[in-house]
């Protein structure tokens, strides 16, 4: 992943050092040309502009001196806001007036750039970011707030998941046969968004996982018998308690007859498909053969001749990133190119800092020419 820095003074230059050790790329702008050269000794590649800190990158951070700066850097000219894509990540560090925060942060979400303060599926659906969501599932938790040595710290840290998990898309489940004061803390069972409750014996039991009166409301999983097993009451953020039923008590000649009865619908509904009507399913990495080179054709406009490896599979990724998710060094694509019959070489080409390299690299016109007769081999049969 990109990372891109604006402002490198006092706190942004070791700040952007920092980055860098930690393994990021890193693309920086500044006026002052001195910071910049010592941050690009350290690896980093310079740009003359924000916006053109915000093509390259996916997370921009900032940290200039004061209001006027940020603004200016963001959504000033040749600033962030113009060279950034929807759902690119903008981080401000600087000391400047929260008021000033809200009001560049509401310009910037009209535009769809970090638009809620929190993970959104747009955010989450660009795997290169790494915000997908994370869910902890935890049964009988009261071992872990029990625990004699860690239990006051695992407390603590799930009350805070338990708070801003979710706007960072940080789901924590908590499961106990055992609800009390020990096994669900106060801070916890207080701040829960969703609850599910089987049947318990007793009003507290109840109470501690539905919430506070709900006992007196006439919520109350006390009254389920023994035959009902798998129902119990849900209560979700905002919304009335009610009574469902889980898979619990559903056996193996019960779950086929469920299985069963939705072939006979789909059959009914024309929507039946694949394996399930002995249709031979091509594989993933077949798939990806049969197009990979229609695919770089697509990333690799006829205006570049030669291209790095490197710079193909990132291109690839972003068109397709379930089909490219494993390709990960230049060798792989070169590996995939040899199934093929198209060979990489070395490629002169200009790194992103400006300075000259020789790379493993595809020749465009080997791609065009192997594309061009198999489809004059298709058409021929």
């Amino acid at each position: 992943m990109k990372v891109g820095f604006i402002g490198l003074g006092i706190m942004g230059k070791p700040m952007s050092k920092n980055l860098l050790k930690a393994g990021y790329e890193l693309v920086v702008f500044d006026f002052n040309k001195d910071a910049v050269g010592e941050v690009v000794a350290c690896g980093a590649a310079a740009v003359n502009s924000g916006k053109e800190v915000a093509k390259q990158c996916e997370v921009i951070i900032t940290m200039v001196p004061n209001s006027p700066h940020v603004r200016a850097a963001v959504l000033g000219e040749n600033g962030v806001a113009d060279g950034a894509k929807p759902g690119t990540v903008v981080i401000d560090m600087s000391s400047i007036d929260p008021t000033e925060s809200k009001a560049i942060g509401a310009e910037l979400a009209k535009k769809g750039m970090a638009p809620e303060n929190k993970v959104t599926p747009e955010l989450a659906s660009k795997k290169s970011l790494g915000l997908h969501p994370i869910v902890i599932g935890v049964d009988e938790c009261q071992v872990w707030f029990e625990h004699p040595d860690y239990g006051e710290e695992l407390e603590a840290t799930c009350t805070d998941l338990v708070k801003r998990g979710p706007a960072l898309g940080i789901i924590l489940i908590l499961a106990t046969q055992r609800p009390d004061a020990k096994s669900l803390p106060t801070g916890i069972s207080a701040n829960v968004s969703t609850r599910f409750c089987l049947k318990v014996q007793g009003q507290t039991e109840n109470d501690m996982v539905l919430g506070t009166s709900k006992y007196k409301q006439g919520v109350r999983a006390t009254t389920f018998a023994w035959e009902d097993k798998g129902i119990g009451y849900l209560v979700g953020e905002g919304s009335d308690a009610q009574i469902v039923r889980t898979v619990a008590g559903l056996d193996g000649p019960a779950s086929e007859k469920v299985a069963a009865y939705a072939r006979r619908l789909r059959e009914q509904a024309g929507t039946l498909s694949g394996h399930a009507i002995g249709e031979q399913l091509q594989s993933e990495q077949d798939t990806r053969r049969d197009t990979l080179l229609e695919d770089i054709l697509t990333v690799v406009p006829e205006t570049e001749k030669k291209v790095w490896n490197e710079r193909v599979i990132a291109r690839l990724y972003e068109l397709r990133p379930d089909a490219y998710e494993t390709y990960r060094e230049a060798a792989d694509l070169t590996a995939a190119l040899k199934r093929h019959g198209i060979r990489t070489g070395q490629v002169w080409g200009t790194t992103d800092d400006g300075k000259g390299a020789s790379r493993i690299g595809i020749t465009r016109a080997d791609i065009a020419k192997t594309v061009a007769e198999r489809n004059r081999e298709d058409g021929a049969a």
